[in-house]
């Protein structure tokens, strides 16, 4: 593991829906594993609990967390825990996004709320 010093110096990263979705890999997940070659510090956010073992493959101090990141609070502890670890973000791979999958005449209300709200605010 790399000394507390370089962890310090090397840049930061954020990526959002870092965890894999039905057996295929992220696109946020893909750049993370890139950065982590890197060098890059880590940090890793996204809906499914699976985000905790994606970044123990990374190692180098990644932090993860599982949250909705269409609620703005969410946002904002990400964000906020990311940036007092780190002292800044450097890179920003924001990739949350999705919604209700359907065709669009079985959509209610909700559903396309939801999904407006899932790619609008994440």
């Amino acid at each position: 593991m790399p000394s507390s010093s370089f962890l310090e110096r090397a840049p930061t990263a954020l990526a959002t829906a870092a965890a894999p979705g039905a057996s295929e890999t992220t696109d946020s997940e893909s750049a993370a594993e890139r950065f982590a070659a890197e060098g890059v510090r880590l940090f890793l956010a996204d809906i499914s609990e699976d985000i905790h073992s994606v970044a123990k493959r990374f190692g180098r101090g990644t932090q993860a967390t599982a949250c909705d990141l269409s609620r703005e609070g969410a946002v904002r502890d990400v964000v906020g825990t990311a940036h007092a670890a780190a002292g800044r973000i450097d890179i920003l791979v924001n990739n949350a996004g999705g919604g209700v999958i359907r065709p669009f005449l079985e959509h209610t209300a909700e559903t396309l709320r939801q999904t407006v709200d899932r790619n609008l605010w994440t």
